[in-house]
């Protein structure tokens, strides 16, 4: 009686198991670290080579509406005594 016999694995069958779950594992944490590696490596290129572009504003006036600013790069002489801004 063949059909109740309980079929029973070879040992090294169990123990290759156990070693392609070894290496899947260990293919995912090396795939999370990359993916870790990456995205610490894309903030601190952002955070720490980030410049900022902006004009050189020089305080023009202060009123009680508020402060006024004018760009130094902006301000031009059409003729002596005036200047555009």
């Amino acid at each position: 009686m063949s059909f109740l016999r309980k079929e029973v694995k070879p040992r090294n069958q169990t123990r290759h198991s156990q070693d392609v779950v070894k290496e899947r594992r260990q293919t995912l944490m090396k795939l999370l670290s990359t993916k870790l590696g990456v995205i610490i490596l894309s903030l601190g290129l952002t955070i720490c080579y980030s410049k900022v572009w902006g004009a050189d504003w020089k305080e023009f006036a202060e009123a009680t509406t508020g402060s006024f600013y004018y760009d130094m790069a902006s301000v031009t002489s059409p003729s002596k005594d005036f200047f555009r801004v």
